[in-house]
């Protein structure tokens, strides 16, 4: 159990996109977790959808993860993230 004056942060995937080969108006999602990789992702588009898409290939641009540096949490601007919250 949390206590109540334990500030945690789950860090959310980040949200990547690949078009179809054949026709570069329809696109496939993916999450990317903190750990994962393009590459992670590609694998995933491959067994999942079947299309072969290389990280050159993956759009990343369409969600941010913010800076650690400026996060806003709970009305509080860290300027040393880690040193203020606990991560899980």
């Amino acid at each position: 159990m949390v206590s109540a004056d334990v500030k945690v942060v789950y860090e959310t995937p980040l949200r990547v996109f690949a078009a179809l080969p054949q026709n570069t108006s329809v696109e496939f999602c993916d999450y990317l977790f903190p750990d994962e990789t393009l590459v992670d992702s590609a694998n995933r588009f491959r067994d999942l959808v079947g299309i072969e898409v290389d990280e050159n290939g993956i759009d990343e641009s369409a969600e941010h993860v913010p800076s650690k540096l400026r996060t806003y949490f709970y009305g509080c601007f860290f300027s040393n993230f880690t040193d203020n919250v606990n991560t899980i």
